[in-house]
């Protein structure tokens, strides 16, 4: 694999985020509840995931029970992070939700000093505040001010931000040498139990999603698991934590986007300020990086 097709990889899992959050208010609209939507998305997700994985190795599963734990572990950051993105989407605007996920692209800065004792660099410092004052005004606080606001949303953004910078930078660490079908498919089902565990799957036999509305956890289990999953597992081992955490910023336009042209959600002139503010945060950062990162052939697996 070379190093551009990792890059390739991580963009389009983060893509697939980006749409997440315009399935999941169409879902909300016709009557699916919280449990329901992250639950049958995890199902559809791992069902697909293990599938492919069997397939793919010819039934045959070529790991430890220890090391199968560790995978599962770490996939429980993702059904966390579901769960609390999809509490942001449903009590917020989706445009503050995934700017409040964004935040996980410094959290991602902060893991990689408090676990690696990588001491961010001076550059690294200039574009996080770009970027947070970016943030700040994207959000629409300035314009609406928080009593418009629910505080329960923006918390659950903040807290999905950790979870979801903790998974990609497990997802680059944990159980590297696996075989990255069955990596993607461990952590799967590790964020399907936690989801489960919360959310008891009684839906799967009585829940709307047997009708005609079947597509929408179809659509929520390939953009909210199989395709991140996949891509993550693929992709961030090659590229490191830093320039995951980088790439995975497209999220945040596309989902600006859509939140402004398929739901008509009001973004004002400060918000589409503070978006830019945030993808120049990124270009700084990416540049300074791009000073010891060079596009080169990566060995095959």
């Amino acid at each position: 694999m070379f190093r551009w097709q990792a890059v390739f990889l991580v963009l389009v899992g983060a893509a697939s985020y980006g749409f997440l959050a315009a399935v999941t208010k169409i879902g909300y609209r016709s009557g699916f509840h919280l449990g329901e939507l992250i639950g049958s998305q995890m199902f559809v997700g791992v069902i697909v995931l293990w599938l492919l994985a069997l397939w793919r190795n010819k039934g045959k599963l070529p790991f430890t029970l220890p090391e199968a734990s560790k995978l599962i572990a770490v996939g429980t950051l993702s059904g966390m992070t579901g769960i609390l993105y999809y509490v942001s989407i449903r009590t917020i605007p989706a445009s503050l939700a995934i700017v409040l996920l964004f935040q996980f692209v410094w959290v991602g800065v902060w893991y990689e000093w408090i676990f690696e004792r990588k001491k961010p660099s001076l550059e690294t410092l200039m574009s996080v505040g770009v970027s947070l004052f970016g943030g700040f005004l994207a959000s629409g606080v300035v314009h609406d001010g928080w009593t418009q606001i629910s505080l329960v949303g923006v918390l659950a953004g903040l807290v999905a931000a950790f979870s979801y910078a903790g998974t990609l930078y497990a997802s680059g660490k944990a159980v590297v040498h696996m075989n990255p079908w069955f990596r993607s498919s461990l952590m799967g089902t590790g964020a399907m139990l936690l989801v489960w565990g919360v959310f008891p799957p009684y839906y799967l036999v009585t829940g709307l999603w047997w009708n005609v509305h079947i597509w929408i956890p179809i659509a929520l289990g390939i953009m909210g698991l199989i395709l991140p999953m996949l891509c993550f597992v693929f992709g961030a081992p090659k590229i490191g934590t830093q320039m995951t955490t980088l790439l995975c910023s497209v999220e945040l336009p596309i989902a600006i986007f859509m939140a402004r042209f398929v739901f008509m959600e009001a973004i004002g002139g400060l918000q589409w300020l503070g978006v830019c503010l945030i993808v120049a945060g990124l270009i700084m950062k990416f540049m300074f990086s791009s000073r010891t990162w060079k596009v080169r052939a990566l060995p095959q697996r």
